[in-house]
């Protein structure tokens, strides 16, 4: 017979995974809890148990995700048996897989969880706390901010596995210091996820063309490496753009 934890443990199980069926379909904003309490065979009261509130449901999913995918990224960075260009490259697949996978709910996390769509954009401090910040209208309540906070953690944490291979890159003189290069490594994580999110592109197999996933990070990562720009036309576009940039 199963033990009281084992029992908790499969309720919270089933839970998450009629939350994350639901959520995969509906998003957020229109999934219900009555949804997934449908799907789980199961009474609000139980939810609420355990989770609280349709918010701390929701954040218990991505964060389960999150762990997974973090954990995954950290293996590449440190792996030692890779070359810093190739542990770009197989991050940039994993990212890719990772989004194909939960195309709604990072979707959800990216744009609505943050308070991107509402104009509110997080800024770490140099204590590495978040202060939030809007570009219109004002911030909502503190403990909302709360709520908005998390997620901007959890796709800053996302990203700096990224940011540390920049830094190996950097060790080793294979990178130039242009800009704040954790800048960089995050405009280019997050950049991947506007590929995969906003191009309905019929060339990349997962979204039913031609074009797999590997062939995807492996352009990616030559662009972000070499760029568009021959070599020998790269100094005239630097001047044309007026940037102090030597080749």
């Amino acid at each position: 017979m199963p033990t009281r934890a084992e029992r908790e443990h499969d309720k919270k199980a089933a839970l998450l995974a009629a939350a994350e069926e639901v959520f995969s379909h509906r998003g957020y904003a229109q999934a219900t809890l009555d949804d997934v309490i449908k799907v789980a065979d199961t009474g609000k009261g139980t939810v609420y148990r355990y989770f609280g509130s349709k918010d701390n449901l929701f954040y218990a999913l991505v964060l389960q995700k999150h762990r997974k995918l973090v954990e995954e990224f950290r293996a590449i960075a440190r792996d030692k048996g890779r070359t810093v260009p190739r542990k770009l490259r197989d991050i940039a697949l994993a990212w890719i897989r990772f989004l194909a996978d939960n195309l709604i709910l990072w979707q959800v996390v990216q744009f609505e969880m943050t308070g991107v769509n509402r104009g509110i954009v997080g800024v770490p401090r140099d204590d590495g706390s978040l202060e939030l910040r809007v570009k219109w209208g004002e911030l909502p309540p503190p403990e909302r901010c709360d709520e908005i906070k998390r997620y901007h953690a959890l796709l800053l944490e996302e990203s700096e596995p990224m940011a540390s291979v920049y830094d190996e890159g950097l060790e080793q003189g294979l990178f130039r210091a242009t800009a704040d290069h954790r800048d960089i490594a995050k405009h280019w994580f997050f950049g991947i996820s506007m590929v995969v999110f906003m191009t309905p592109n019929p060339q990349y197999a997962f979204l039913g063309g031609n074009m797999t996933m590997e062939q995807l990070a492996d352009n990616i990562a030559i662009h972000f490496l070499f760029g568009l720009v021959e070599p020998s036309k790269r100094q005239k576009i630097a001047d044309e753009l007026h940037r102090y940039v030597h080749f």
